[in-house]
């Protein structure tokens, strides 16, 4: 047998032992667009499992190669959408457990190296060198462009039974003969897609033709996607506007079983349909402050704590993370700062309270703030520890304050992490404002963790005053 063959043969083999005992594995080459290296780099594979709140989950996380190879194995438990990310580099596609998939990903390097530039992206759907005609990407892609083009050619026929009709059926015939559970849903669901335009004034119909008994709506991208559309503002316009609704009585007393047979009109629907209606309508009026945030957070937890559905408590706990970011007596994000060092944890500091300011290096009166913190530290340091974080670009500035407060004061830079600016509601993430003298924020974090203050004052405006009374009680 040639040397040749032999390789071919253990590739294969490889192919099978993955499919065999359920590993997915994600495969490729990152380079520039120029041909550069794009080598040893970080990257992390997520999945959406919320369509509601679209939080993301880590699957697995990599390493490049330094020639930009890379490969990660990981277990996914249904078709999925997945989320490859490379820094500022992000390629999507939908995956199935047990597969084998090779993505090739050319990036445009310059453009995106400019740390000035930090939320500037490279998104697009993934390039997978091993599908074919038969695989789910190119089935979806193919079904998408079908269902777009049809629609931007036929303005006015797409209001037609009988011409959407009949589209519907030639996308039958075409994919007749696709197995794919998760592809026929996705087909039923472009459908679905198309149809609302027919039933525009029929919503009842719509609803009893494709939601009011159907199965798995939350677990599918497609289903969601309608669900999303045509539930939107269910609570929010026809609930809420209703001064008189006995719905706001049941959700003021915490009473799940009444809001979940009031959330809808109709009398016909599942348990699974009533709660992602619920689901959906708290997370869009929760900023409208019209329910107390102890109430909804008081229902969360019940559909958290007694849902029969997995996916529903997922949402359910991503909702209240939601709604309670920042929020006094409510736990303050984790903030995990990555620096050649290591990472940097600025909330574990044992039985202490922690206050945080987050900064601008070029900021001249935080420096008076500064002063203060030193005294506060002297003060109260067995009960205090101060975190100033740096959140601009002058990381010179930021060593020299460094250096001359960072005995009593614990200094950090924000090493370019965006998440941690939007974690915290920081301003003018994207342009450093020399013209705003209003650049800090601060919040105090209590020893487990929760809020106390969101924001808290400054030192020049009274915050040792406020903690006075906090360890007095």
């Amino acid at each position: 047998m040639s040397t040749r063959c032999i390789i071919l043969t253990a590739y294969l083999f490889v192919l099978g032992f993955f499919s065999a005992f359920g590993g997915t594995v994600i495969k490729g080459h990152i380079q520039g667009l120029d041909g550069k290296v794009y080598g040893n780099q970080d990257f992390t594979v997520q999945v959406v499992d919320d369509f509601i709140t679209f939080k993301k989950r880590t699957l697995v996380r990599g390493t490049s190669g330094k020639h930009g190879e890379f490969e990660v194995e990981f277990e996914l438990a249904r078709t999925s959408f997945l989320f490859v990310n490379f820094q500022k580099v992000q390629r999507t596609f939908y995956a199935q457990p047990t597969k084998f998939y090779y993505l090739d990903i050319k990036v445009p390097m310059e453009g995106l190296s400019n740390k000035q530039k930090e939320f500037s992206k490279n998104i697009a759907g993934a390039t997978i060198i091993n599908s074919d005609k038969k695989g789910l990407n190119y089935l979806i892609d193919t079904l998408d462009y079908a269902c777009t083009s049809f629609l931007q050619n036929n303005i006015r026929e797409r209001k037609d039974r009988g011409r959407v009709s009949l589209f519907i059926e030639s996308l039958r015939v075409e994919f007749e003969k696709i197995k794919s559970p998760f592809f026929q849903d996705y087909l039923r669901y472009k459908e679905a897609e198309l149809m609302q335009f027919v039933y525009k004034n029929r919503r009842e119909a719509f609803a009893e033709r494709y939601f009011n008994k159907e199965m798995g709506i939350a677990q599918h991208i497609q289903k969601m996607h309608v669900f999303s559309s045509f539930f939107k503002g269910n609570l929010r316009y026809h609930i809420l506007i209703d001064d008189k609704s006995p719905f706001h009585d049941s959700f003021n007393e915490g009473d799940l079983r009444a809001c979940l047979r009031l959330i809808s009109p109709y009398q016909d629907v599942s348990r699974e349909l009533r709660e992602l209606l619920l689901l959906k309508g708290i997370y869009e009026v929760h900023s409208q402050e019209y329910y107390e945030l102890n109430k909804e957070v008081d229902l969360l937890d019940k559909l958290i704590g007694n849902s029969p559905y997995a996916t529903h408590r997922l949402i359910a706990l991503h909702i209240k993370q939601k709604i309670t970011h920042l929020k006094e007596n409510y736990l303050a994000p984790i903030l995990n700062i990555k620096s050649p060092k290591g990472v940097f944890n600025a909330l574990s500091n044992g039985s202490k309270y922690t206050y945080l300011s987050f900064f601008n290096s070029w900021d001249e009166s935080f420096q008076e703030e500064m002063a203060l913190m030193e005294t506060m530290t002297d003060k109260y340091g067995d009960d205090l520890e101060i975190v100033c974080i740096a959140v601009d670009q002058d990381t010179i500035q930021f060593d020299v304050l460094k250096k001359e407060y960072g005995k009593k004061i614990r200094f950090v830079h924000y090493n370019f992490q965006s998440e941690v600016l939007l974690d915290f509601r920081i301003q003018e993430f994207r342009l450093d404002r020399y013209d705003i003298k209003a650049a800090t924020k601060h919040y105090l974090v209590d020893p487990d963790g929760y809020l106390v203050f969101s924001p808290a004052k400054a030192p020049t405006k009274g915050f040792y005053k406020d903690f006075q009374r906090i360890i007095a009680q």
